[in-house]
């Protein structure tokens, strides 16, 4: 008994930088608010999720066509109760973290990550000093999982945080492309499907994927709170070996004399108060947006192509021009529709709605990993991409009265009538005190089920009246949108609407390379913060630092028929590509540039006559046989969909496609081949066998091509010019072991990285007789974790003892 009272009070002492999930959960859970705080700050939760739009919805909402069961049902009426009987059951104290974590869940529940509560820095919570932190980055490339180790995870090198020789084992797998199997002992892709779908809230699992895989390597513990039971990985490999890690945690407020992360706290520190000062800064202007996130992208440094840009905003807008296998294009990259300062964006996205009005060129528009923002932005750059398709958005909020606080508050003064083009209330006051006015009192009313969703008379949301008048107008065809599931809120007002009017060509890269069902994005709908509910009156939730995120105002489809939300509308895109990350680099750029070239021949409306493209969406495509689509009268249509070849281990038999029982060669084997799309200029890429025949829709990653390496993170980087003889100590060497360090030497302007010559061993190693570094264990142990090794040796001393 005595020894599992010692372990117990050992994990609970979390107090330096680093330490395991148990030990770190321990810690948290250390902290205490009063159960009389904690019922007051549920019922105001409870209070003000009557402003919430999809209250009702959630409990039944509509399912897309042929996908019953896409969109979980959640009843937060029953969750609220479940929090309420967990708090009657506590004494005069709960456990910060339990009850916070019980909100996560609550506000998660419908998967809507407009829907949020968080802390701000005004009151201190040891929640938000927890980050949750992973070795490695997954890459899914077909229907196979790789995997990178982060040059840096927080600033620093990984081995600092998980130790020298897991990571040295870790990268030793990515460098030699070891496919990973399973993990846990699950199919690999499928349980990082899973995995992205239970933690990641997003509806579609792709964009769940696209997050998950954004930051799984770091992310904010207060943000996605992650069960200690999911914390600890075993990876399977292709060659029969494992390697296992766990999760670990980074306390941003512990204690470390020598501490390594100096620089990562006060990126942290500065992070977060741009936020809030964002927040406080444009307060009254309405957002399309996602909380905004830190993953280890924060501290990495911000690489872009040194000629990819004319003009850009970083991290928010920026365009260029590119010119890729003889074609110019005009490049168009939106990270976010929130800038620092609100101005910012229209002033530079009218720099770039100049430079495309200089040519007739087509433009690419990429979204990555945007989590929206001003509505105000986001009809700026439609009206600038499609003016002639420019529109006006229908809106509906739910019938509560804390949505009617909203509206007097100061939201209802910016929608419009639709009948009559002009406000609803014309008074300069900042809060309305006279009567809503019929669209308000005589709601409307629609069923999901037994379910009622009661709302306001549709409304327009009044926007910026700034416009950049478009000289050269591109036809739908001549814009290409790539979209990565994630992109959210404002981003996919942009993208669904695209969708709606036809005015661009959407295509979706990232996910899960065998998803059948794709979006261009989530929850075009705009968010309010609850102090819009009581103006700032109300204390309970900001006495103790917390913040609620609330969908408020969803928008609802063209066709005015149609009410049911966009929220709960998938807008599919026009193509899918199997490319699985964006940079802003310029070969990365380039090779989905290439894709947009063979996308905009597809879709041209002056194809060659009679010209056959492979087109995924006939409906004759089956196991055996690929259909396409033929030219007639200079269009490809669906309509006239003809075969085109046998698949992959089948052959004609002159009237339909059979069995291939002779095999070109071993299954799995790989053959480079010119054919694979995914072949770039430093990239070389093969085609798999399947079924006795090399499949060039199913390529694999062969190597970098002459004149690139490949790095740790399997990405192939253009080789820099040495001069000969030069000498280079460098991790790359081909026999490099842990603790060791070795030198290549520059042969013909390139460092040879295959024949190293050993210099000698790391600091905290030495060289022993049989020639291999060892590690030292006279050094000092870390500061940082001291505190383990004293446990260990006092635990083995106490079972001695009894």
């Amino acid at each position: 008994m005595f020894i599992a009272f010692f372990i117990s009070l050992a994990i609970s002492q979390c107090t330096v930088q680093l330490c395991d999930y148990a030990s770190g959960i321990a810690q948290m859970k250390t902290e205490k608010i009063s159960k009389v705080d904690a019922l007051n700050i549920l019922n105001k939760v409870d209070e003000y999720l009557g402003a919430y739009a999809f209250r009702d919805i959630a409990k039944n909402p509509p399912q897309p066509s042929g996908h019953d069961g896409y969109f979980p049902p959640y009843d937060m009426d029953a969750g609220i109760a479940e929090i309420q009987t967990y708090l009657d059951s506590q004494t005069d104290s709960v456990s910060f973290h339990d009850f916070y974590v019980k909100l996560i869940r609550l506000m998660g529940g419908p998967r809507d990550l407009h829907l949020s509560i968080s802390m701000d820095s005004n009151v201190k919570h040891l929640v938000a000093d927890y980050f949750v932190v992973n070795p490695i980055q997954f890459s899914l490339k077909g229907t196979k999982v790789y995997f990178s180790v982060p040059s840096t995870i927080l600033g620093v090198d990984p081995e600092i945080i998980f130790g020298g020789s897991l990571i040295s084992d870790l990268r030793a797998k990515a460098y030699n492309g070891d496919e990973v199997i399973t993990i846990n002992d699950i199919n690999a892709t499928q349980f990082i499907r899973d995995y992205a779908y239970k933690y990641f809230l997003l509806k579609n699992e792709n964009g769940a994927v696209t997050y998950f895989q954004s930051a799984f390597v770091l992310h904010a513990y207060s943000d996605v709170p992650i069960d200690t039971a999911d914390t600890t990985f075993k990876l399977s490999f292709s060659d029969n070996t494992e390697v296992s890690f766990n999760s670990y945690f980074f306390n941003e407020g512990g204690k470390n004399a020598k501490s390594p992360f100096t620089t990562a706290i006060e990126t942290i520190k500065k992070f977060k108060k741009g936020v809030e000062e964002r927040k406080k800064k444009d307060a009254s202007r309405f957002e399309f947006k996602t909380l905004e996130p830190i993953t280890n992208k924060l501290f990495q440094p911000k690489l872009k192509g040194a000629n990819l840009y004319t003009h850009s905003l970083t991290d928010v807008i920026s365009c260029g021009k590119r010119n890729v296998s003889g074609k110019d294009m005009n490049i168009l990259t939106v990270n976010s529709f929130s800038p620092d300062n609100y101005t910012d964006f229209f002033t530079y996205a009218k720099l770039c709605g100049e430079l495309f009005d200089t040519n007739t060129d087509p433009i690419v528009v990429f979204l990555p990993l945007n989590g929206g923002g001003y509505v105000d932005a986001e009809v700026y750059l439609y009206n600038l991409l499609s003016p002639n398709t420019d529109y006006n958005k229908r809106s509906v909020a739910r019938i509560n009265s804390s949505t009617e606080k909203v509206l007097r508050n100061g939201f209802g003064f910016d929608l419009i009538d639709p009948t009559t083009g002009t406000p609803y209330w014309t008074e300069s006051d900042s809060t309305h005190v006279g009567a809503m006015g019929s669209w308000y009192d005589t709601p409307q009313t629609e069923m999901y089920g037994s379910v009622n969703f009661t709302h306001t008379i549709p409304s327009y949301l009044d926007s910026t009246n700034e416009r950049y008048e478009t000289k050269n107008i591109r036809k739908p065809n001549e814009i290409v949108v790539f979209s990565d599931h994630y992109c959210f809120s404002a981003c996919s007002l942009l993208t669904k609407h695209l969708v709606d009017k036809k005015a661009a060509i959407l295509v979706t890269y990232a996910g899960l390379p065998y998803s059948k069902y794709r979006t261009v994005g989530e929850s075009p709908t705009a968010v309010i913060e609850d102090k819009q509910i009581h103006n700032g009156q109300e204390t309970v939730l900001s006495s103790k630092g917390l913040t609620m995120g609330i969908s408020f105002f969803p928008t609802l489809p063209l066709n005015k028929d149609d009410m049911i939300p966009n929220e709960y509308k998938v807008h599919e895109p026009d193509e899918y590509v199997p490319l699985e990350t964006f940079s802003e680099d310029e070969t990365t750029v380039d090779a989905f540039l290439e894709q947009a070239i063979l996308i905009m021949k597809k879709h041209s409306e002056n194809c060659e006559e009679g010209s056959v493209v492979k087109e995924s969406k006939c409906t004759q495509n089956s196991v055996s046989e690929i259909w396409g689509t033929k030219c007639v009268n200079g269009i490809y249509s669906l309509d006239n969909c003809v075969f085109v070849e046998c698949n992959s281990g089948y052959k004609s038999d002159g009237q339909t496609c059979v069995k291939n029982d002779t095999s070109e060669c071993k299954s799995g084997e790989v053959s480079v081949d010119k054919l694979c799309s995914e072949t770039t200029e430093s990239e070389l890429w093969g085609a798999t066998c399947v079924n006795g025949k090399f499949d060039t829709t199913k390529c694999q990653f062969v190597k970098c091509q002459s004149g690139f390496t490949q790095t740790t993170e399997n990405k192939c980087v253009k080789d820099e010019k040495c001069v000969d003889g030069t000498i280079l100590q460098s991790d790359k060497c081909k026999n490099m072991k842990e603790g060791e360090i070795w030198s290549a030497t520059c042969v013909d302007g390139v460092f040879d990285y295959e024949h190293c010559e050993f210099v000698g061993c790391k600091d905290g190693y030495k060289k022993e007789d049989t020639g291999f570094c060892v590690k030292d264990h006279n050094e000092n142990v870390d500061s940082d974790t001291s505190h383990l090794s004293f446990i260990v040796v006092f635990s083995v001393l106490m079972i001695f003892l009894i």
